[in-house]
């Protein structure tokens, strides 16, 4: 299924969710690594959001990575309520631009 990406920003995650998750840093980090990407919503071709609008497996995700807190759920609510969107197609065009935090050099620049 074809999702957009949900930005997390790194000061909302709980300290046990990176603790009890040795794979938390294999993912995708901007420049700075205060935020990071996962899978967001449900879209079509064009990258519209489709409705009913549902997190394609990323609430299964965090209720993962949170299952160490007190109230996993309300953790989990806190990240998505501080997250934001980005359309893959924007994400790609930053990812090529060294202005961006989200810039990745190519294998013939490193």
């Amino acid at each position: 299924m074809a999702h957009n990406i949900l930005v997390l920003s790194m000061s909302t995650i709980p300290q046990s969710a990176i603790d009890l998750n040795s794979r938390f840093d294999d993912g995708v980090f901007n420049a700075d690594r205060t935020k990071r990407q996962i899978d967001g919503y449900a879209v079509d071709e064009n990258e519209n959001i489709i409705l009913p609008k549902a997190l394609c497996h990323a609430q299964n995700y965090l209720l993962y990575l949170c299952r160490g807190e007190v109230d996993p759920s309300k953790s989990v609510q806190s990240i998505i309520d501080s997250s934001y969107e980005l359309n893959v197609s924007d994400y790609q065009a930053m990812k090529a631009d060294v202005n961006s935090e989200w810039y990745t050099e190519t294998e013939g620049e490193l």
